[in-house]
């Protein structure tokens, strides 16, 4: 762990170290642009590397090998195109815009784009398609406003363009349709991919359209600018995308596969503030708009700032009351998969998930097993102690059982006083030091001096198995156990006896 730490500070310093150059210092121009090249092409470099060491994991599912792939020959296209424009730049002297590097640059866009859809997304419900549409929508929508005022309708009073500003436009229109689709991208639990890795390569992509939108500015205006500062964006951008590959090696080395079954809150975040501030960039591209214009009379004034405090306290009284459902619907939603004495998850939601384990280990050859658990005599101990103190055994349990297990494991009342554990990614033989670790730490309970001790059926899943034989499987184990136990409780009476 700390080898991989040292390894990604090794990665950040250098660019921090140019960063801090580029504006706290009198940097000199030839040497700057040969350290910005270097460090655009190693980087991308870095990103091809890993690529095919990702492409090449057998273990991995073969879509999220492909995906990072293509994503390697995404960055190997910058590397040509960063390498031909400083050919024409440094070498030979020659105004490198637009050019043929150019065609490589853009060819990042469509192989980035087909890259992430490659990623093996989690089945989506029909609603859930139609939010994703209008989500991709709403991004592209209000991105083309912001194009629209700041580079079309310029370009268009200016009646300039021609090849420069189609090439121009070309960055950031590429930039809109991977900032939408990675939009989406976030917002999707994607199988065997990490969280952080979508993150990171959101985040990769927004950076880059900064620069890009820059760039398509000042060349389309003529303004003169200095490319450093764009180069710093550019190479923050490429190392985001590194640290994204670097969290998809972790789950070939380290980390167990996520699960994805609890409701993530950057899915929340985005689907409660993109709308609103998808909405906000009209009014504020408007008020940029009239107050830049001389032709306005006091009366418009008025009315137009009216309007936009209007427009402002609708959306934050939906914004309330958008939050007020979310909150409800979570509430309802956890009392729906919640067993409401033990606030363990119930059967039903385990089902859900089991036969989605089940559908996952048929596609990409998981490994999974499933302990059932029975609490012993818990007959006797409802008609000693009466129900009250069964339920409050029930907890005792509970709480022991929730303990052992780690977070992707998902963990259920199964019905009375059985209870059920999923162990992702654990062969039988990790299952079963689990099933001891359980019995170990239940075999020191005890309830009103009655020591309490469970019986556990073991079964692990492999190929043709269904979730109901799978079950069947389990239970006849937690049967032999129990009759084991009261077969040697007899021998031991026996023993006595004589």
């Amino acid at each position: 762990m700390k080898s991989k730490k040292f390894f990604i500070y090794f990665s950040i310093t250098p660019f921090l170290l140019y960063t801090i150059w580029v504006i706290f210092f009198h940097f000199d121009i030839a040497l700057e642009n040969v350290l910005s090249t270097l460090g655009l092409i190693v980087i991308q470099l870095l990103i091809t590397f890993a690529s095919v060491f990702v492409f090449i994991q057998k273990k991995l599912d073969h879509r999220i090998r492909r995906g990072w792939l293509i994503l390697g020959l995404a960055a190997l296209s910058n590397i040509i195109a960063e390498s031909i424009w400083y050919y024409y730049e440094t070498i030979l002297g020659i105004d490198p815009f637009p050019s043929i590097a150019d065609l490589f640059y853009l060819l990042f866009y469509p192989l980035t784009l087909f890259g992430v859809l490659l990623f093996p997304f989690k089945p989506l419900k029909r609603m859930e398609l139609f939010i994703y549409f209008f989500d991709i929508c709403i991004v592209m929508v209000t991105m083309l406003m912001i194009f629209w005022h700041f580079f079309l309708a310029p370009i268009h009073l200016s009646s300039e363009g021609g090849l420069e500003g189609v090439v121009a436009l070309a960055y950031p229109v590429g930039d809109l349709l991977l900032f939408a689709a990675i939009t989406v991208l976030i917002q999707r639990n994607t199988e065997k991919l990490s969280r952080w890795s979508s993150i990171f390569i959101a985040l990769s992509v927004f950076i880059i359209a900064l620069p890009d939108s820059y760039f398509a500015y000042y060349e389309l205006n003529e303004i003169q600018y200095t490319i450093a500062y764009l180069n710093i964006l550019w190479l923050f951008s490429g190392l985001f995308m590194w640290l994204a590959i670097l969290k998809q090696i972790d789950i070939v080395y380290e980390k167990p596969i996520e699960s994805g079954i609890f409701t993530d809150p950057l899915q929340r975040i985005i689907r409660t503030t993109l709308p609103y501030i998808a909405a906000a960039t009209g009014p504020v591209l408007l008020i940029m708009v009239f107050y830049s214009s001389e032709n306005y009379s006091f009366e418009l004034q008025g009315l137009f700032v009216g309007t936009i405090l209007l427009i402002a306290l609708v959306l934050g009284r939906q914004q309330i009351v958008l939050m007020d459902n979310m909150r409800l619907y979570e509430e309802m939603y956890k009392l729906a998969i919640t067993d409401s004495l033990t606030g363990l998850y119930n059967r039903h939601y385990f089902n859900e998930i089991f036969i989605q384990e089940i559908e996952r280990a048929c596609r990409y050859k998981n490994i999974f097993s499933v302990l059932l658990i029975d609490i012993d005599h818990f007959k006797m101990i409802n008609d000693t102690f009466g129900h009250l103190k069964g339920d409050a055994v029930l907890k005792i349990v509970a709480r022991t059982l929730a303990g052992q297990m780690r977070q992707s494991d998902i963990l259920a009342r199964f019905g009375g006083d059985e209870f059920i554990i999923l162990l992702l990614e654990t062969d039988l033989e990790g299952a079963t030091a689990v099933l001891q670790k359980i019995e170990n730490s239940v075999n020191k309970l005890f309830y009103a001096n009655t020591p309490l001790n469970v019986s556990i059926g073991i079964a692990s899943y492999h190929p043709g198995l269904t979730a109901e034989q799978l079950l069947e499987e389990a239970d006849r184990q937690l049967y032999s156990n129990k009759q084991l136990k009261l077969s040697d409780k007899n021998i031991t009476a026996n023993a006595l006896l004589a």
